[in-house]
């Protein structure tokens, strides 16, 4: 009997901790799914959308991902105040990818926000300019 029990306690002491094992990389490459948690393969993703749904008059419309064997890039379509319609990316490599502190992360997005719109204003103010000289040149 004490031999069953030797057996079977070794056999524990080495199925438990591969199962751990097995389970926590599973965790760590998202096979699991996206449950909004702030660590694992979703983490920097999650902690960038938690940020960005914290800020007033942003709203998030889409968002995409670069899924591989870690999360390599990803980004937000925004829509701001009501009207603006932005888009927001974190790439490899780059030092918002790899932030953890939200503050700098808050700071990032709305950087990313203000030089998206004056880039769409001057956009659109040239086009205005171009339409003017057009008509009048009629």
């Amino acid at each position: 009997m004490k031999l069953i029990w030797k057996k079977l306690s070794l056999s524990l002491m080495v199925l438990v901790p591969v199962v751990v094992a097995v389970l926590w990389f599973l965790w760590e490459f998202g096979r699991f799914g996206n449950w909004g948690l702030e660590s694992g393969y979703y983490g920097q993703f999650n902690r960038a959308r938690h940020v960005i749904e914290a800020m007033s008059n942003v709203e998030i419309t889409n968002s995409w991902m670069h899924e591989d064997i870690s999360l390599e890039d990803f980004g937000f379509f925004l829509v701001v105040n009501g009207t603006n319609q932005i888009r927001v990316d974190f790439w490899e490599g780059s030092p918002q990818m790899k932030e953890r502190n939200k503050r700098r992360l808050w700071e990032f997005v709305e950087r990313q926000i203000g030089s998206n719109q004056a880039s769409q204003s001057a956009f659109f103010g040239a086009r205005k300019k171009v339409k003017k000289v057009a008509r009048a040149g009629r």
